[in-house]
């Protein structure tokens, strides 16, 4: 019999250089696949690509001018990188796809099942990964190694960095292979740690009591709460364990209780979401028609009364912002930009009306909105947000037409 191959877990440890983004995404891939010259590569690709949808205004437009004064908006002076930059890292791996963990298709789903998450907030990035059966914590912030986080709790877990201010999204696909023996060279950094040595750091930082996990400054309580009582779950299950297979196991706890604990817990925190449907970026004569019929409604001057009372109607339907759902980044051609939260349920008209309703009186144009990356056109006004696959945190721009 071959013996049993040595588990390691790949971890980067953040200094002063700011890199979250890098770190989030080599520790989710477990090994040292990116570096920021490569992430910023990409990310002066996708500027690349809104820059060419600025400059189809006009070279000399102002608002093509004012664009080009703006700071990137895919990495910014720190090193923080952009939602669509790690995407499209992801994306040259393979089949990699990032979805938000709030859209409706995923309600309901078992979080447990699924291999990694990457968390985000103004300016901080970090990765929840499972490795051979069990969950780490790899926020390149740890004071020493990733922190592991039991089955039990994940769900908890997660809820707990949701109400910190993260977006969560759930990593599907088909992730790379990954040894330390290709990379045999790495930075002192970047750590391959066997099992037992997480392990080893997980019982003497369990034992502190002041112990709090570092989420890059904006520590909560909730979290702290989670991350103890996970800590203390999974000490209370390898008390008296011999050897690994034996510390990994279940708790000694009657197993028909167990189970109904672990339904229940997976129950409670499952509102989480998911998939969407991709869509052609080719557009056809009938979504050209959807849009002009669209303008037109603003244009019978023969019922000027009417086009008053269709405005009025905008402006009422979004007097009062959702408090969940997809946060979205409008990008206007003056440079400014606005967000507004919807439902994935909500129509691309919706989008479309929303950008209609801020426009100021006397300062009205026909435009139409595309997504930055991929770069798709969204003239289908019928479709959901979903259908769309329209993520949490996407940036649209508007163009003028």
């Amino acid at each position: 019999m071959q013996p049993k191959k040595q588990v390691l877990i790949y971890w980067e440890k953040q200094g002063l250089d700011q890199l979250c983004g890098v770190h989030c995404i080599n520790s989710l891939l477990q090994g040292p696949f990116f570096n920021e010259i490569e992430l910023a590569s990409i990310a002066r690709e996708l500027d690349d690509l809104e820059k060419q949808l600025m400059a189809a205004q006009g070279m000399d437009s102002k608002e093509y001018l004012s664009y080009l004064a703006q700071d990137s908006q895919n990495v910014a002076d720190d090193g923080n990188y952009s939602i669509q930059v790690l995407q499209a890292a992801l994306k040259k791996m393979g089949n990699l796809n990032i979805e938000s963990v709030d859209s409706e298709i995923n309600k309901g789903q078992d979080l447990s099942t699924e291999i990694g998450f990457i968390c985000n907030s103004d300016h901080h990035w970090f990765s929840i990964r499972q490795v051979d059966g069990i969950w780490y914590n790899l926020n390149s912030t740890n004071r020493r190694a990733p922190e592991i986080i039991s089955d039990f709790y994940l769900s908890a877990f997660l809820m707990s960095v949701k109400e910190s201010g993260y977006n969560i999204f759930v990593v599907r696909g088909e992730y790379p292979s990954s040894s330390k023996e290709l990379f045999p060279q790495v930075q002192n950094y970047q750590k391959w740690l066997t099992k037992e040595e997480v392990f080893q750091i997980h019982q003497q930082v369990s034992k502190d009591k002041n112990f709090k996990l570092n989420i890059g400054g904006t520590d909560q309580e909730m979290m702290d709460r989670a991350l103890k009582e996970s800590l203390d779950m999974y000490n209370k299950q390898n008390q008296g364990k011999g050897n690994m297979d034996e510390e990994y196991g279940d708790e000694d706890e009657d197993e028909e209780e167990r189970k109904k604990k672990e339904e229940e817990e997976k129950n409670k925190f499952k509102a989480f979401q998911g998939q969407g449907i991709s869509m052609q970026s080719n557009t056809n004569n009938q979504e050209h028609d959807q849009l002009n019929q669209y303008f037109s409604q603003f244009e019978n001057h023969e019922d000027p009364e009417l086009v008053f009372a269709i405005i009025m109607s905008l402006s009422t339907k979004f007097e009062s912002r959702p408090s969940q759902g997809l946060v979205l980044q409008f990008r206007f051609p003056d440079g400014s930009k606005k967000d507004w939260t919807f439902a994935s349920t909500q129509t691309i008209r919706d989008l479309y009306d929303f950008c209609k309703s801020i426009q100021q009186p006397n300062k009205e144009y026909k435009f139409k909105l595309s997504q930055n990356f991929p770069k798709v056109e969204l003239n289908n006004l019928d479709i959901t947000l979903e259908q769309a696959s329209i993520a949490n945190m996407t940036a649209l721009i508007v163009t003028k037409i």
